[in-house]
């Protein structure tokens, strides 16, 4: 059935119904913290406000990647070889756009993907810079990267437990202490991969005149390699964060973080052999190292004014 209206009457029609929501719920014209932590789908809003007003001129984009797919297209990217698709072309996959839309069609094989980064160095990352890992051939070569953030950064981090122990009934209570995540923390995780981008389209000049570039990234061992670039981004991390002052969460988290990257890579160097130019660029990192001790101490005993959850 038709209704005459005239252009005064449509206009009114047209105000009424843009005043009014629409069914569902919408997402809030600011998205928070707690909006992103409790609502997966609200994350990249969040992420964009972040970079709006924080950015890095090295970097292309940053996505969030809740499921990984987002990582499987960027692999793709740089796996894209004959040899790769001929075995899919026989299945009917002749693309990387087929690839990915019969992957999301088929629950299982997102399941089967999440199964297989369990225990990884992905499912414990907040996020990574795609050049490092799928292209480092471009190292110092003036080359943007590509940020994919995943979940672990809206998801509580525990840093320490508290034993309570009643001496009364002989029990021990054992209490995880946690840091929730703030927009702080998550900058951070910005900043962290700021940090690689910029060492990636540059190249590494360290403090005492020691360079890392196209001529020589390769020739050294990936786990020094790893090393120095880790600890810059995880140092860099702490200095940032002391703005929020050094009893905010997101300085205290970046603290402990930095400290257990440093024990997981006493042991790795321990491992293995370096030649002088490796030798050179481990004392030297660990020189900067030792500038911020006294900030990850503040940081851990600072630990201590966290409740734990």
């Amino acid at each position: 059935r038709m209704v005459n209206v005239n252009r005064k009457e449509f206009m009114l029609i047209a105000a009424v119904i843009l005043s009014k929501p629409i069914s569902g719920e919408s997402a809030p014209s600011k998205i928070t913290i707690d909006h992103a932590v409790s609502n997966s789908d609200l994350r990249q809003k969040f992420i964009d406000q972040l970079v709006e007003k924080e950015s890095s001129p090295y970097v292309l984009s940053v996505d969030y990647d809740h499921d990984y797919l987002k990582l499987l297209e960027m692999a793709l990217d740089y796996g894209n070889t004959p040899e790769f698709w001929q075995g899919l072309r026989q299945a009917g996959i002749n693309n990387k756009q087929d690839l990915l839309d019969f992957v999301k069609s088929e629950p299982m094989l997102i399941a089967d993907i999440k199964q297989m980064l369990v225990g990884s160095k992905l499912e414990n990352a907040g996020a990574m810079n795609s050049h490092f890992h799928l292209g480092s051939y471009d190292f110092g070569q003036g080359k943007k990267t590509k940020v994919l953030v995943f979940k672990l950064p809206f998801e509580p981090y525990k840093i320490a437990e508290l034993h309570e122990i009643d001496y009364t009934i002989g029990s021990e209570e054992i209490k995880p202490i946690l840091i929730h995540p703030t927009e702080e923390s998550v900058r951070e995780v910005l900043h962290h991969e700021y940090t690689h981008a910029e060492d990636f389209y540059k190249g590494i000049v360290m403090t005492n005149g020691l360079r890392i570039g196209p001529d020589n990234y390769n020739s050294i061992n990936p786990k020094v390699m790893n090393f120095v670039v880790e600890i810059r981004a995880y140092i860099g991390g702490i200095h940032y964060t002391e703005q929020f002052g050094r009893d905010h969460p997101a300085f205290i988290e970046a603290c402990h973080m930095c400290k257990g990257q440093l024990k997981k890579y006493q042991t790795v160097l321990n491992q293995i052999t370096l030649n002088t130019f490796e030798r050179q660029l481990v004392q030297q990192q660990v020189k900067e190292i030792q500038k911020v001790m006294p900030l990850i101490e503040i940081g851990q005993r600072n630990t201590l004014m966290l409740h734990p959850y």
